[in-house]
């Protein structure tokens, strides 16, 4: 059963100072099978905190016309240059760039590496937790499937959260599967650039505060 979604309307994203943005597309393909990943700091048993050598050569170009894309097993990001360069330009804090060959074309695209995760979400999230991690505690379901999700954190928390990028705390996913992945959180000004970009497969949803 697919998850129930909302509809958020733009003044309601607008009132929000981070949102969970989400990329809606069929994701990109897994990287090449000799891609070499370090596990010296990730749980053993779910591999969350796995990190991965660069450069990132994933086999196939499945990018399109798409300026951002998400790989829906590991959850690694890939950004066109040209979305690069504008959050070069805004001096946006919280992630780096690194070489990423796709298929034959190695020039375009670059892994976008969220360098800093946020806490744990607080209790008060409207989410079901289910098959979590018995090791870390980290990854696992959380999704209600029958009503709206919502991520909420502490007011301090993002009081002092001074990017404009972070990861959540939880990996996302089947972990006794080979899949987890970590949910985008972003604040307005990274919102802002995106929409300039009017791209169709990214939905906002908001963080709320406690």
């Amino acid at each position: 059963m697919p998850p129930v979604i909302k509809k958020y309307t733009e003044k309601e994203l607008d009132a929000s100072r981070f949102l969970h943005l989400i990329i809606a597309t069929s994701g990109l393909k897994n990287p090449k099978e000799n891609q070499i990943i370090d596990y010296s700091k990730a749980c053993p048993k779910c591999k969350a905190g796995r990190l991965f050598k660069y450069p990132l050569i994933i086999p196939q170009n499945s990018m399109g016309k798409k300026k951002i894309d998400q790989n829906g097993r590991f959850g690694f990001l890939i950004f066109e240059n040209d979305l690069i360069n504008e959050i070069k330009d805004l001096k946006l804090k919280g992630i780096d760039f690194y070489t990423a060959e796709l298929g034959r074309n190695k020039t375009d695209y670059k892994v976008g590496y969220i360098i800093d995760e946020l806490p744990k979400m607080s209790k008060r999230s409207v989410v079901k937790e289910f098959q979590i991690c018995e090791l870390c505690g980290r990854s696992g379901h959380y999704s209600n499937y029958d009503k709206v999700d919502e991520f909420w954190y502490h007011k301090n928390d993002l009081d002092n959260a001074g990017n404009d990028f972070y990861r959540t705390w939880e990996y996302f996913g089947i972990w006794d599967r080979g899949q987890n992945l970590q949910s985008i959180i972003i604040n307005q000004r990274v919102r802002q650039l995106l929409k300039r970009f009017n791209l169709k497969h990214l939905i906002y949803e908001p963080i709320f505060e406690e």
